[in-house]
């Protein structure tokens, strides 16, 4: 099987569904971990967008992230007219086109609260959503030339199709949509005389990140810097600053920082991109023997098409383009003598989980594992450990950890990637009724092709091969007898949500949504996940201020002169404090400290601190 560049951009809106949804799949018996969990019920599940009287289109949820209240934001792409709560929304194009949509999901109201849509007569999707306090970032195509309009911006392009990355701000001031709003902030393009497409996202504070793949040899410009190609089409990765001063379009802006390409004389695509602190790792595939250089790092490949896995580091030192800079540090491949695809990567910490697709009993290896495949092409899940000791690439290096395969006799896809401390979430489409099995447990599924969420759980000792480890945990099912699938993972709230596109009608456990008269839709799901425990019940006054906080904080009721940490994630100190003696410490944050949910600890006493 090959994958031509045209996969990745123009055609019709219809083609392009059905050549993401009906292409052949298949499957992979997964190594025996601990005893399988059960998995959680499914607590939600809807369409992304309501069929009201009058609404005429389609749709397709390609991504979703979760702010630190809890609330989602997706996007994707529809046709004709849809609606998302009470905001309707239009095409700007043709009946048969399709057009970018944003829209927020609010925890408490439980329902969506703002859409927006953005386009113009041609095709255009958005691909990839990332959120950074209230502002929320989204990246994907356009069709050059089209009048298109994104986040209130006219966008030209200089080709058939070009990316493009847009700002939008939430300015709600409460749960209800007469309380909840949305601004444009800023749009921009990249792009050459071909097809060039943004395919994934990533933020960590006012730094962004895209990676996708464009035409070589194009005259491609992206980010403000030109990117030659080596091939038919090549890999890049792009980083911009937001620069922005407020939360209107006056006071919105950007910056583009750099650009780097990668490749070889074929066909080579990036297609997700994750980073932690100025480490930015990024995966995807690449032609086979075709003299590929990613990230510095030669790449030879095992068959058709296979997986890399790079990291580069963000070495700039300001926010402006003479201050930008990056290094090359490490590239690693996966794969067999068939074609492999490496679809999604998560990142926690030094550790970097990657899920895709491999060509059953291709002899395929990732991160050091031998897969086996049980049908046409199975899914894959694979760690590896970036021990990197510095950011040259003299002083980069990493680690394979594990890997495991799931599926059936038919085909299967891993598509969308998240980690919550040693939690491993994935999701992606099985072949229904094909003997599948995903985490060790079996699915079944209802027809066609189906959903699957599934959890394994890290349990490795150590940052070595031989310390590395995994268990399965539990896999769940949903969907119909049509052709629905998962496509993107976010985790918060103690909740995993899950987005993708059903036929109707569609199942979840015991929630289903019924019969659409115009056919595909977007939707949105969630499955309770459990919340690390954190904290012991405090017997002292222990108060955070300001929280949420920005930049700095202070904690009261602390014993005097004692010591007070804040720890990430992983529990590693970002800020150590001393009490006052009245027991006031004050926390000065590091700054670039990524937005997120943070543990101030005092002694055996803990409370939680809502950075944006």
């Amino acid at each position: 099987m090959t994958f031509s560049f045209t996969q990745f951009g123009g055609g019709a809106w219809v083609a392009r569904f059905f050549r993401f949804c009906c292409a052949g799949l298949g499957l992979a018996l997964l190594p025996t971990g601990a005893a399988l969990a059960q998995a959680p019920a499914w607590e939600l599940a809807l369409s992304g967008h309501n069929n009201p009287p009058g609404t005429t289109g389609i749709s397709v949820t390609t991504a979703s992230a979760v702010d630190i209240r809890g609330n989602v934001f997706i996007t994707g792409f529809f046709t004709g007219t849809v609606s998302f709560g009470n905001t309707l929304l239009t095409n700007a194009g043709t009946g048969t086109t399709a057009d970018v949509f944003v829209a927020k999901w609010d925890a408490t109201a439980q329902g969506f609260t703002w859409a927006t849509s953005g386009g113009g007569l041609g095709e255009d999707e958005g691909r990839s959503i990332a959120v950074s306090g209230r502002s929320v970032y989204v990246s994907g195509m356009f069709t050059s030339n089209s009048n298109a309009s994104i986040a209130g911006q006219q966008l030209a392009g200089a080709g058939v199709q070009d990316l493009f990355v847009a700002k939008y701000v939430d300015t709600s001031t409460g749960n209800t949509p007469a309380t909840s709003s949305f601004e444009n902030a800023w749009a921009t393009s990249g792009g050459g005389t071909g097809i060039d497409v943004a395919t994934d996202i990533a933020v960590n504070g006012r730094n962004v990140y895209i990676t996708g793949i464009f035409a070589s040899y194009s005259s491609t410009s992206i980010a403000g810097q030109p990117l030659a190609g080596a091939g038919s089409a090549d890999m890049f990765v792009a980083k911009y600053v937001d620069t922005s001063t407020g939360n209107t379009p006056a006071t919105s802006s950007f910056a583009n920082a750099w650009a780097t390409s990668g490749g070889g004389t074929n066909g080579d695509v990036g297609r997700g991109i994750a980073v932690s602190g100025s480490n930015v790792f990024v995966t995807g595939d690449f032609t086979s023997n075709s003299n590929v250089s990613i990230a510095g790092q030669s790449l030879a490949g095992a068959g058709q098409q296979d997986v890399f896995v790079a990291k580069y580091v963000d070495t700039s030192t300001g926010s402006t383009p003479a201050t930008s800079s990056f290094a090359n540090a490490w590239a690693t491949s996966g794969g067999g003598m068939g074609a492999e695809l490496g679809q999604r990567i998560a990142v926690n910490g030094t550790s970097v989980y990657v899920t895709g697709t491999f060509s059953s009993n291709a002899f395929a290896s990732f991160a050091g594992q031998s897969l086996a495949g049980a049908g046409s092409l199975d899914i894959f899940v694979a760690k590896y450990i970036d021990t990197s000791t510095g950011n040259t690439p003299a002083t980069s290096s990493f680690e394979n950890g594990w890997a495991t395969s799931g599926g059936g006799t038919g085909g299967d896809l891993g598509l969308g990637i998240a980690v919550s401390g040693t939690s491993v979430y994935v999701t992606g489409v099985f072949i229904s009724n094909s003997n599948a099995s995903i985490a060790g447990r079996p699915l079944p599924g209802a027809g066609g092709d189906d959903v699957f969420v599934a959890k394994y759980v890290d349990t490795s000792t150590g940052n070595t091969q031989l310390t590395s480890s995994f268990a399965n945990g539990w896999a769940t099912s949903g969907g119909g007898s049509g052709n629905d699938r998962g496509r993107g993972l976010a985790v918060g709230s103690g909740r995993v949500y899950v987005v993708g596109s059903a036929t109707p009608p569609a199942t979840f456990g015991s929630i289903s949504f019924g019969n659409s008269a115009n056919g595909i839709t977007g939707y949105l799901a969630a499955l309770a996940a459990p919340v690390l425990a954190t904290a012991k019940p405090s017997t002292e006054v222990l108060t955070l201020s300001p929280n949420p906080a920005h930049g700095a904080a202070q904690l009261t009721g602390v014993t005097p002169h004692a010591a007070v940490a804040v720890l990430d994630a992983l529990g590693r100190p970002v800020c150590i404090a001393k009490a006052d003696a009245a027991g006031t410490a004050p926390l000065a944050l590091p700054v670039g400290l990524a937005p997120g949910v943070y543990l101030v600890r005092s002694g055996t006493q803990v409370r939680r601190l809502v950075v944006e």
